[in-house]
Parts: C-alpha cells; sequence; structure tokens
C-alpha cells in the first residue's frame, strides 16, 4: 500500500507552535529505544526554534496526519554545497507505510534548492529501520562515531548525493 493513497497525510513547513508536539515524537522514540531523553542536551535545536529553522539556512517540516503531527524531519546548510537531514522521527505506528521516504523527499528537495548536491546524516545505531530506510532511498553509509550524551550511544553516519 502507498501512504499516498491510503491516507490524507501532508507535509509543512513547522512552527514554534509545533514544538511540543515534535519534542512528544521524539521522546516517544527514544522511550520505545530504551533511551534517555534529555530535552536540553539532545535537542538545543528544537529549544531555539524560531532561530535555527529559519527557511533561510535551515528548515523543518513536519507530517500531519488529518491534524496530527506524526512526523517529522529538519535540514541545515552546513557548507556551501552540503546539508544535513536532522530529527528524521516518525511514530512507530505510522513506519514501513512510505511517510519516512516523503519526508525525506522533502527535505532532499529542499536542499537540492538551496543549491546542495550533497547530505549527511547521523542516526542512533538503535534506529534500524531508519538505516534501512536510508539505504533504499540511496544513502551510503560512511561513519560511525561516539556520542558525549547522557546515553553514551553511537551513531552512524549516512551520505547522499544529489
Amino acid at each position: 500500500m502507498s501512504a499516498k493513497t491510503t491516507f490524507n497525510s501532508q507535509i509543512r513547513l513547522a512552527t514554534n507552535h509545533d514544538v511540543p508536539s515534535i519534542i512528544n515524537i521524539m521522546r516517544e522514540v527514544y522511550t520505545e529505544h530504551g533511551l534517555i531523553f534529555e530535552v536540553s542536551q539532545e535537542i538545543p535545536d528544537i529549544l531555539n526554534f524560531d532561530k535555527i529553522y529559519n527557511q533561510k539556512t535551515a528548515a523543518f517540516f513536519v507530517l500531519l496526519l488529518e491534524e496530527e503531527i506524526i512526523g517529522t524531519i529538519g535540514i541545515k546548510s552546513i557548507k556551501s554545497s552540503e546539508a544535513e537531514i536532522v530529527r528524521l522521527y516518525l511514530k512507530h505506528d505510522f513506519r514501513g507505510l512510505g511517510f519516512g521516504y516523503q519526508l525525506l523527499k522533502t527535505a532532499i528537495d529542499w536542499a537540492q534548492q538551496q543549491g546542495k548536491n550533497h547530505i549527511e546524516l547521523w542516526s542512533f545505531t538503535q534506529f534500524t529501520q531508519g538505516h534501512s530506510l536510508y539505504k533504499k532511498f540511496g544513502f551510503t553509509q560512511i561513519d560511525t562515531r561516539q556520542m558525549n550524551d547522557v546515553n553514551k550511544t553511537q551513531m552512524y553516519g549516512f551520505a547522499f548525493s544529489i
């Protein structure tokens, strides 16, 4: 089944008003994977939403099903030709239905409109469903890094060329 034909969904630019819902989705995903979710340490960009996601150097999108936010993704310029995808989160019951793919495509389209031709992203090693999505989309796993956060977890890096 395709998410586009099965569900009445839409992706739109997020606003500061969406921050509580964005935080709740992230908290759910962290909890699902047995991770501690320390808001101030894990997501300082979301707590500074309007300053970071200004639509010039970064954008943040939410996926809505009816009126409920069920997914998120951010994209940030990091160099003149490069961007980084951040905060791709999707509620558990909506994974595997094409929504993650739609979110990735939206972020990559934004980056391409900004003149970017290389995209990177980092993902906790526990987020295996996401890793499958990235590889299906055409990302290549490039590196591993150790985080110095409360969870002391590792992340995998992925890269994609437009």
